[in-house]
């Protein structure tokens, strides 16, 4: 019995590291660029109504 016990805090140990690992991952600044905004555009592209 204790012996499951041991394993599902092992099993738990490993999918908390897992997990805290992708989303440290997913929180990490990236290194692109920032998207495209309307002032990148070509003045044909632009609307006339800004």
């Amino acid at each position: 019995m204790i012996g499951v016990l041991v394993l599902w805090v092992i099993v738990g140990l490993g999918v908390a590291l897992v997990l805290g690992r992708g989303i440290r991952l997913a929180d990490a600044p990236g290194g692109a660029e920032p998207p495209f905004s309307t002032a990148d555009l070509p003045a044909g592209f632009r609307s006339s109504h800004s």
